[in-house]
C-alpha cells in the first residue's frame, strides 16, 4: 500500500467546517511526520498526492508550511506548492504567511503563487481576518491580507480601521478601498485628506483621482484644492495629477492658477502642466499656449513635450500651429538648442504636413543635435 493510499483509508470528521483525520493525536503526529517527509523530499507526483491531505492534519500543518514558504533556500516549486496548500486553511495564520511572502519575496513564481492563493481562497478567511482586526498585535497583518483579497466582502472590515491610530494601517486600508465603487468610500477619502500623516494624505489624493465620479466631482475638487499647497511637495504633485484626471472646468482652472503662482516650485509646475493636459481639451490647449509665453525655460520644455504627445488627431494641426507661433514670438525658443530639439521631436510626433518648412529650417540649425532631430521628424511626415 502506497502512503497516499494509507492516508485515504484514515477516518475523517468535520472540525470548524474542515475535514480532518479522526485519529489519536499520537497517530496523527506520526502520519504527519511521514507525509511531511514525502512532501519535502519526494518526487513531484508524490508531493502532489500528499499535498491534498496536508489540510486534513489541521492547524499543525500551518507552521511548517509557513516556514517552508518563507525559506528562500528551498526549491521554488516546493515553495509554490506550500503556498497553494496554505491557501486552503481558513486560518489567519495561513493568510498572514501568504501575505508576508507576497510583500517581501523577490521570486516572481512564489509571489504569483501567494497572490493566486489569496485571490482564490482568501474569502473563506475573511471572517477570521475580521476578528483579527480587534487584536492590536494582528491588526496590521489582517488589514494587509484583506487588502490583497480585494472582494466586496472586505469593504466593511476595511472601513472599520480607516481611523486607526497606526498610519500604516490607515494607508493600507485606504489604498485597498480605492479599488471599490461605494459611495461611502469617497467620504472616507475626503476625510483622509486632513490626516496628520503625509503618506495617508497622499494615498487619499491618489485614490480620489480615480474615484471622484463615485461622489460629486465639484465637492471632491474643492476638498483636493488645499492639497495643491500642501507642506509636502510630493502630495502637491499627486494632487495635480488627481485634479487633472477629474478634469472639470473648476479643476483645470485651479491647476492653472497654481501654475501661474511665482511661489510654485518648478518641479510642481511641470506636474501641473501634465495635469492640465490630461484630457487634451481645447481649454487645456488654450491655457498651455498662454503658458508657453510666460513660464521659465524648463516648464516651457515640459509644455512642448506634453503637447507633442497628444493623441487627439483633430487637435494636431492646431497644436503644431501653436508651437510654431510660440517659436516665432519667444526669443528663448529661437536660441535654446534643447528647446529647439524638443520642438523638432514634438513636430515629428504630431506628423502635421504643414510643419515641413519649419522643420526644414531647423535642419539648418547650428546645433547638430537639433539638425539630427529635425531630420528624423521630417521622415515622419506624410
Amino acid at each position: 500500500m502506497s502512503f497516499d493510499q494509507y492516508l485515504r483509508q484514515l477516518p475523517l470528521s468535520r472540525q470548524d467546517g474542515q475535514e480532518v483525520f479522526d485519529i489519536s493525536a499520537q497517530e496523527k503526529q506520526k502520519a504527519f511526520n511521514l507525509a511531511w517527509e514525502v512532501f519535502t523530499t519526494g518526487e513531484f507526483h508524490q508531493r502532489w498526492e500528499v499535498a491534498k491531505f496536508l489540510p486534513k492534519f489541521g492547524d499543525r500543518a500551518i507552521a511548517p508550511l509557513s516556514d517552508l514558504l518563507q525559506d528562500d533556500a528551498i526549491d521554488i516549486d516546493i515553495r509554490c506548492e506550500a503556498a497553494e496548500v496554505l491557501a486552503k486553511f481558513p486560518s489567519s495564520d495561513a493568510i498572514f504567511a501568504l501575505t508576508e511572502v507576497l510583500k517581501t519575496d523577490t521570486e516572481p513564481e512564489v509571489i504569483t503563487a501567494c497572490a493566486n492563493g489569496l485571490a482564490k481562497n482568501g474569502q473563506v478567511a475573511i471572517p477570521t481576518l475580521t476578528e483579527a482586526l480587534a487584536n492590536p498585535e494582528t491588526r496590521l497583518a489582517a488589514v494587509q491580507a484583506l487588502a490583497y483579497i480585494r472582494t466586496g466582502e472586505t469593504i466593511e472590515p476595511l472601513l472599520s480601521v480607516v481611523n486607526d491610530p497606526e498610519p500604516e494601517i490607515r494607508i493600507t486600508a485606504i489604498e485597498a478601498l480605492s479599488s471599490f465603487r461605494d459611495s461611502r468610500i469617497v467620504d472616507v477619502l475626503m476625510q483622509a485628506l486632513q490626516d496628520t500623516d503625509a503618506n495617508v494624505r497622499k494615498e487619499a489624493v491618489i485614490a480620489l483621482g480615480v474615484r471622484s465620479n463615485d461622489g460629486d466631482p465639484d465637492t471632491v475638487v474643492s476638498a483636493l484644492h488645499p492639497l495643491l499647497y500642501d507642506i509636502n511637495v510630493d502630495i502637491c504633485g499627486h494632487c495635480a495629477i488627481a485634479l487633472g484626471r477629474i478634469g472639470t472646468a473648476q479643476a483645470i482652472r485651479l491647476l492653472y492658477d497654481c501654475l501661474q503662482s511665482s511661489a510654485t516650485p518648478i518641479p510642481l509646475r511641470q506636474q501641473l502642466v501634465q495635469g492640465i493636459s490630461y484630457w487634451e481639451t481645447q481649454e487645456s490647449l488654450s491655457l498651455l499656449a498662454t503658458s508657453l509665453k510666460e513660464q521659465p525655460t524648463s516648464v516651457v520644455q515640459t509644455i512642448i513635450d506634453v503637447l507633442g504627445r497628444w493623441k487627439t488627431a483633430e487637435s494636431k494641426p492646431q497644436l503644431a500651429q501653436v508651437l510654431m507661433e510660440a517659436f516665432q514670438e519667444n526669443p528663448e525658443l529661437q536660441t535654446n538648442a534643447s528647446l529647439k530639439q524638443s520642438l523638432a521631436v514634438a513636430m515629428g510626433n504630431l506628423g502635421v504636413p504643414s510643419t515641413k518648412n519649419f522643420l526644414s529650417e531647423l535642419v539648418q540649425d547650428e546645433a547638430p543635435i537639433v539638425q539630427l532631430h529635425a531630420q528624423a521628424a521630417l521622415k515622419k511626415l506624410p
